[in-house]
């Protein structure tokens, strides 16, 4: 989350579309105690879902995806909208790939 925000710095929060993938279901990876992954960080499900529901707030897209392959499918959805949204004039592309990298 934190690179996330240096991003929208970086670019500008106005000109700047990020997303945040959450790929595979929350719910296959509870531990003992109710735990999200790794015991020692503590993360209930119920936080990890407000905390995926603050990055919307927080201004970022937030795509939820079951595998892989779902996870391909949406970001070629969203590349579409994105290269509509150049098109139309929405949005202004400062670099091309090479350029930026």
């Amino acid at each position: 989350k934190k690179r996330m925000y240096q991003g929208q710095h970086v670019f500008g929060h106005d000109k700047a579309i990020l997303i945040y993938i959450v790929e595979g279901k929350q719910e296959h990876h509870l531990v003992t105690g109710g735990f999200i992954g790794s015991t020692r960080f503590r993360i209930s499900l119920e936080r990890l879902n407000q905390e995926i529901d603050s990055l919307s707030q927080d201004g970022f897209e937030v795509v939820r995806t079951a595998s892989p392959s779902s996870t391909l499918h949406e970001l070629s959805k969203w590349a579409k909208k994105i290269d509509q949204q150049v098109q139309t004039g929405v949005l202004q592309a400062k670099y091309t790939y090479e350029e930026f990298r």
